[in-house]
């Protein structure tokens, strides 16, 4: 796709305004499935604004890419494995891009049943460009809001790790979280996270 500049009494064809002028204008869109329906064959550097999370996307020539300001802050929903939320359980993620930044924030709580049954991880919005980064104090986990402990991230490229800083020892190690680290889940307690990475 490239740009044209047209001179005096040149024809405008059908193919002109559909290459040069459509192609290149931001056109919007109730929602992404409705992009993707009326353009079937994206072209690289195109873009197009979605209604629904008003965000601007743009193609890099394999799939659609969010293109944000930095002060947007976008809501997602992970994949959770090994947390069951139980009744009245919440889950609430948000990220930002910056760049090739990625900033996460979230928030599970857990509700009546809710527990880990295994080490707790989470869907990444973005892929991230390395695998197994650990974000030091990059969670907190709360005990039924009496107490707090330190949790660290590890990152996938596609989903993120929970772990607990056990000080137990001569040196502090990292234990993968479970139904029972670093203690028995149970209604109201609280998982939170806040990191940075780089995508892809």
């Amino acid at each position: 796709m490239s740009y044209k500049t047209w001179a005096s009494g040149e024809v405008l064809t059908a193919s002109d305004l559909n290459t040069y002028l459509m192609a290149q204008s931001i056109p919007a869109f109730a929602t992404t499935a409705d992009r993707n329906t009326a353009i079937p064959s994206p072209i690289e550097g195109q873009f197009a604004f979605i209604e629904l999370n008003d965000i601007t996307t743009y193609y890099n020539g394999t799939a659609w890419q969010n293109y944000l300001f930095p002060s947007t802050w976008i809501a997602y929903t992970p994949t959770l494995s090994n947390i069951t939320l139980g009744s009245g359980g919440t889950s609430a993620f948000y990220y930002q891009v910056v760049g090739k930044q990625v900033n996460v924030r979230g928030r599970i709580t857990l509700g009546t049943t809710g527990t880990l049954t295994g080490a707790a991880t989470f869907t990444l919005p973005v892929t991230c460009i390395l695998s197994n980064q650990f974000w030091q104090s990059g969670a907190s986990l709360l005990d039924s809001g009496t107490n707090y402990f330190q949790g660290v991230v590890q990152l996938g490229t596609t989903a993120a790790s929970l772990y607990a800083v056990n000080s137990s020892g001569t040196y502090s190690v990292l234990t993968a979280t479970s139904a029972t680290v670093p203690f028995t889940w149970a209604i109201n307690d609280v998982i939170n996270v806040g990191f940075s990475y780089e995508s892809v």
